[in-house]
């Protein structure tokens, strides 16, 4: 059984990504496991290879409605077991460390990623004060370190996946969201050929399918990227906050 995490800071395209490649008939995908009460704190920051292993077993006979998303996609036998997560980045290393797991991440630009959870109700609520959030976000991380909102929470990310990635260049794929967008069907072809799995007809229709339609509901993959509402000045402030940053080349 191949073991693939899918990580990401949330609003950075985890749910469409993560249900391209649940479309796949050999993967059996699970929700934000260490999120959900089934799993939650399942992992602590010493966790050993062997909790790791137990982890991955249970992950795959999960029977919480949170972890096992509901989708229409035939399934075979399963080869492969993805979990898609957008918290607990900090475990990403461990992770990699102590079990075979290749590990995919998925980065998109600041701008959009915070312009995205601006303009979620359920994430960004009416009373908060985007000026004082879009920098560490603490009204919606709470000071828990788990948590990745805000740009700092976006630029901690980035660093931990791209440093990964150069440390187990054979285990750590990142994926640009503006790739995925402008070449959905050649991005997902090359996801499967890294993972040593062929692409399944079954994908190829359903991205099609994401290309054909348009939801109005925040947690749809079937709907058109956000307008662009973030105030000038912050979006001034992330700019130049990113081009400080040596290990991402947004906006350079």
């Amino acid at each position: 059984m191949q073991h693939i995490a899918l990580f990401g800071v949330p609003r950075s395209g985890t749910t469409w990504l993560g249900q391209l490649l649940n479309a796949h008939p050999a993967i059996a995908y699970r929700y934000q496991p260490l999120f959900s009460y089934e799993f939650k704190n399942y992992l602590s920051a010493d966790f050993s290879a062997e909790d790791a292993q137990d982890f991955h077993h249970k992950l795959l006979h999960a029977q919480s409605e949170f972890v096992l998303p509901k989708h229409d996609f035939d399934k075979a036998d399963p080869t492969a077991l993805l979990y898609k997560n957008v918290r607990y980045h900090q475990l990403a290393e461990r992770l990699l460390e102590q079990s075979d797991v290749k590990m995919l991440f998925i980065s998109r630009d600041p701008i959009s990623v915070l312009n995205s959870w601006y303009n979620a109700p359920r994430e960004f609520y009416p009373e908060w004060d985007i000026d004082q959030e879009w920098e560490h976000a603490p009204a919606k991380n709470g000071g828990r370190p788990e948590e990745f909102f805000g740009f700092e929470g976006w630029a901690r990310a980035e660093q931990i996946h791209r440093e990964n990635a150069q440390k187990f260049p054979e285990r750590v794929k990142v994926v640009r969201y503006d790739n995925l967008v402008a070449a959905t069907l050649a991005e997902v072809r090359e996801i499967f050929e890294w993972l040593g799995m062929e692409l399944a007809t079954q994908v190829e229709d359903f991205i099609a399918a994401t290309g054909d339609r348009n939801d109005n509901s925040t947690y749809s993959v079937f709907k058109s990227p956000s307008p662009v509402t973030l105030p000038a000045h912050i979006q001034a402030q992330i700019i130049q906050r990113t081009k400080q940053l040596t290990y991402v080349d947004y906006y350079a």
